[in-house]
C-alpha cells in the first residue's frame, strides 16, 4: 500500500526513498519487487481484479471449467499445483514457466506494469484460494 501511495506522490523525497528501497533489492531476482505481494491480500478483491476488464484474465483463463477461455490454462486448483512463488512468477513473467500443453511465447502480458501492487497482492490471494481440484470460481464468490 505504501509503495502504491508513493507512486501517486510526485515528491523528490518520496521518489528518493522508493529508489533506495529498489536499489536494496537482490540483483537478478525478478520477483524481489513483488515478494511483498505474497501475503496479506484479499481473495474477494483479487477475484474482482481477475474478472475486471483492466486485468483481462478471463480473456484466456477459466477457473475449474467456468467462465473465460481455453487460450490459457484452467486455474482451478492452481494453488495445489504451483507454489506461491511460481504463481507470482507467472504473473510477473508469464514466459518463465509455461503450463504443460502451452507453448512459448505466452500471449499473457506481464501483470507488473498493469496492476498496482495491491491489485497484484489481491490476485495472488485469489489464486491461493483456488487450492484443490474442485476449487471452483463459484466456491469463491460466483462464476467468472
Amino acid at each position: 500500500d505504501l509503495l502504491d501511495a508513493a507512486r501517486a506522490v510526485p515528491a523528490p523525497a518520496v521518489e528518493t526513498a522508493v529508489a533506495a528501497w529498489r536499489a536494496s533489492l537482490p540483483a537478478g531476482d525478478e520477483l524481489a519487487p513483488y515478494r511483498l505481494t505474497l501475503t496479506g491480500g484479499d481473495a474477494v478483491r483479487g477475484r474482482a481484479v481477475f474478472l475486471s476488464d483492466h486485468a483481462m484474465c478471463t480473456k484466456c483463463h477459466k477457473v475449474s471449467g467456468e467462465g473465460g477461455s481455453d487460450a490459457g490454462p484452467d486455474l482451478g486448483g492452481v494453488a495445489s499445483r504451483r507454489s506461491a512463488e511460481e504463481r507470482l512468477l507467472a504473473l510477473v513473467n508469464p514466459n518463465a514457466q509455461l503450463a504443460p500443453g502451452f507453448a512459448a511465447p505466452s500471449a499473457m502480458p506481464p501483470m507488473g506494469p498493469l496492476l498496482s501492487l495491491r491489485e497484484m497482492r489481491d490476485v495472488v490471494a485469489y489464486l491461493t484460494s483456488l487450492a484443490g481440484p474442485g476449487a471452483s470460481a463459484s466456491a469463491h464468490g460466483g462464476t467468472p
